[in-house]
């Protein structure tokens, strides 16, 4: 087990989205949008570079040491996944760790993306099973330029009240 994997038990149990380690700074919890920093030391560049290391693959670690940037997933049991972002900065190495939502909330997504193309298919006049990408539909149109009034729409004039 890593050590990181504690922060990030922290990080779950304090319901926070994102956790930000940094090196020469005490780690970051991003809870409602807000950021709370954690009663923890400063981390320094040896120790942050350590933590973010136990986690990484050796093929990881080429690629972080070549491009100095590194995007990855890192599953942790009974807590959940996480998207992880590690990259070089003015102090030295840090990470921020985003938890992935679990499955019900991906459920709600593919529903409102299914009513998203049923829509579109009833608009297009189309059932779903036979919306087709654009590039197959015909025929390529040429672009036509627009005219301002077909952008911002004319506003109808005013006219004076009637009089009796």
């Amino acid at each position: 087990m890593a050590k990181l994997d504690e922060l990030l038990r922290l990080m779950r149990q304090h319901k926070a989205s994102d956790i930000h380690l940094s090196s020469g700074s005490a780690p970051y919890l991003r809870v409602h949008g807000e950021m709370v920093k954690l009663n923890y030391r400063e981390v320094a560049h040896e120790v942050c570079q350590s933590l973010i290391f136990q986690i990484l693959t050796e093929k990881q670690q080429e690629i972080f040491a070549e491009n100095l940037e590194l995007d990855f997933s890192y599953p942790l049991p009974e807590v959940g996944r996480f998207r992880v972002n590690v990259f070089m900065q003015r102090k030295g190495i840090a990470a921020v760790f985003r938890l992935i939502p679990e499955k019900a909330h991906d459920a709600c997504l593919t529903h409102t993306l299914d009513q998203h193309l049923r829509t579109r298919a009833h608009y297009h006049h189309r059932r779903p099973d036979r919306v087709r990408p654009r590039e197959r539909q015909g025929a390529h149109q040429p672009a036509r330029s627009l005219q301002p009034h077909q952008v911002f729409p004319r506003r109808p004039a005013r006219r004076a009240p009637r009089r009796p």
